[in-house]
């Protein structure tokens, strides 16, 4: 036991100077959990408060049975946190004009996509006109864009109701 102590520490300190070289204080891989829940009883998003443990515990504990939903750590270009089942508008300046939501005036095509997790990471997967889910792509492409709604209080938006 004491020996896989002293293994840790040696590790700890060897990446010490690599954490120290980059600023990983808000990256995915030192980040408190943050979750939100639809309460499709009362129609609903509760928000889950500041992320400490005894928050986390009493979230899960009142809403257990409600829809709940990570926060990504990706805010849009308001500065609103993207959460699981988000719908995100964007633009391509190219593109399939028959799976796009309209053009814009510049000539540039206006997507949506949504938010969901798979495969152990989040990603984004355009929404077709046809209600279809294409390619997934990943979060960081999102976010000079625009949150316009989530799957449970804006279903018309994403086609998928």
């Amino acid at each position: 036991m004491k020996e896989n102590t002293i293994e840790l520490q040696k590790l700890n300190e060897a990446h010490q100077p690599l954490l120290q070289q980059h600023d990983v204080s808000g990256s995915a891989f030192i980040r408190n959990p943050k979750f939100r829940a639809w309460n499709g009883t009362y129609n609903y998003m509760a928000y889950q408060g500041e992320p400490d443990l005894e928050t986390i515990q009493s979230f899960m504990h009142h809403y257990a049975g409600q829809h709940l939903m990570e926060a990504t750590g990706v805010f849009d270009k308001k500065g609103k946190e993207m959460y699981e089942l988000d719908i995100v508008t964007y633009t391509v300046s190219c593109g399939n004009g028959n799976a796009s939501v309209y053009q814009d005036k510049k000539g540039r095509y206006v997507f949506h996509a949504i938010v969901l997790f798979e495969n152990g990471a989040f990603i984004a997967k355009q929404i077709r006109r046809d209600g279809k889910l294409t390619y997934g792509f990943p979060l960081s492409v999102l976010a000079k864009e625009i949150i316009v709604g989530n799957y449970y209080q804006r279903p018309e938006v994403c086609w998928l109701s």
